[in-house]
């Protein structure tokens, strides 16, 4: 059974979230809505200011398969510059520390899982997966060149799809990350 909630009925939440596969359209806009508590908020900040200037990489490789080998092969990196890559997969991580040198930083080390993806995985604490999720993101979405690939389906994965939007969006980032009225 799918979980979902009914648009006719009422609810005593003052919000509910659906959350389904898309290619981030409506997600780009309900960060219009969001604001970040104080602790999440300097998480995300402190980790983009302590990269400096960067590129970044998303791959997605856990359960869509990417050929991620062939894609560092194809994208044109500059040679100076740091590359951050964000990814779901322990595999993927290491190939582009041995692939990129000491130029790749991960911002968030992925625990090998076997290929299990990050979200059906019980045995990971869900608050520190969705702080790693959330700060990947807006790492992405920061980024001064950001690269991505579609997976072996043709498609962009929903997240690569929510961080090129972001990335698009220096205003909302901005509010987000560094409007100091959220802390009224």
């Amino acid at each position: 059974m799918r979980l979902s909630f009914s648009n006719r009925r009422s609810y005593k939440e003052q919000i509910l979230i659906y959350e389904g596969c898309s290619d981030g359209s409506e997600s780009i806009e309900a960060f219009s809505f969001f604001l970040f508590v104080p602790i999440v908020r300097s998480h995300i900040k402190n980790a983009i200011e302590k990269l400096g200037d960067y590129d970044a990489i998303h791959i997605r490789h856990s359960d869509y398969q990417t050929d991620y080998k062939t894609f560092f092969n194809q994208i044109n990196v500059r040679a100076d510059r740091k590359i951050v890559l964000c990814t779901d997969s322990f595999e993927v991580q290491q190939y582009a520390k041995s692939f990129f040198g000491d130029r790749a930083v991960c911002v968030s080390e992925i625990p090998d899982t076997d290929g299990k993806p990050l979200h059906h995985n019980s045995d990971l604490d869900r608050y520190q997966t969705n702080l790693t999720a959330l700060t990947d993101l807006f790492v992405l979405a920061c980024a001064k060149k950001l690269y991505i690939t579609r997976h072996k389906e043709g498609r962009l994965s929903g997240f690569s799809a929510l961080a090129m939007k972001l990335n698009r969006r220096p205003k909302l980032i901005k509010r987000l990350l560094y409007d100091e009225r959220q802390e009224a």
